[in-house]
């Protein structure tokens, strides 16, 4: 939602997560585990402000910073979340290049699921490159990850998504290949996403 030229709130998140299950063991901060399966529950949902610092026909890049925290709606028993709120903070540089690129590297302040009154510090860093390949399709390669601290329920991440997003007015539908590579996570999927950009308060 966008507050003026120059501020912006988001949220985001996931409405449901679904893990089939291979193997069982503890929780490793719970007693209990649930026997379902799959088990399902809501995802992570986060909240964000952006503060626009430079604009790219002025200085010739934009340059803006997020904040963000992470509310633990996933539940560790499930499987799907680790019962922890993270805060994050980051600097987004944008330069159109052809197509759209657009950076970003900032901390991430992580709860440690294991040990009361712990966190981890990591390094978070993301680039993604935005096509335009017809009047309303673009193709997407981003790729993204943290570093830094680790432990239990705080692992490395690292992963290349490329994808083809098809706009329809103030509609758009992306869809997207997945694959992960860091040593704690080698999944691969597919993401389908759609997207609708609605006019809540108009301002002359």
């Amino acid at each position: 939602m966008s507050l003026s030229e120059y501020v912006e709130l988001q949220t985001e998140g996931t409405l449901l997560d679904l893990l089939y299950v291979q193997s069982r063991k503890p929780a490793f901060n719970s007693s209990f585990a649930s026997t379902n399966n799959p088990t399902g529950d809501i995802g992570d949902f986060s909240l964000w402000t952006k503060f626009s610092i430079l604009r790219e026909y002025r200085s010739g890049v934009a340059l803006s910073v997020k904040f963000g925290v992470q509310l633990p709606n996933a539940s560790n028993e499930s499987g799907l979340g680790i019962d922890e709120m993270n805060f994050y903070s980051s600097f987004l540089i944008e330069k159109h290049i052809g197509g759209l690129l657009i950076a970003n590297v900032g901390l991430g302040i992580l709860s440690d699921p294991t040990k009361v009154g712990s966190q981890h510090d990591v390094c978070m860093y993301g680039i993604r490159y935005v096509l335009p390949i017809g009047g309303s399709t673009f193709a997407i390669a981003q790729y993204a990850g943290r570093a830094g601290h680790s432990g239990v329920g705080v692992n490395g991440l690292r992963s290349w998504k490329t994808g083809i997003e098809q706009s329809f007015g103030d509609i758009a539908v992306r869809v997207s290949a997945i694959k992960n590579n860091s040593i704690d996570d080698k999944a691969m999927g597919v993401e389908c996403m759609m997207m609708y950009l609605f006019h809540a308060v108009e301002i002359p």
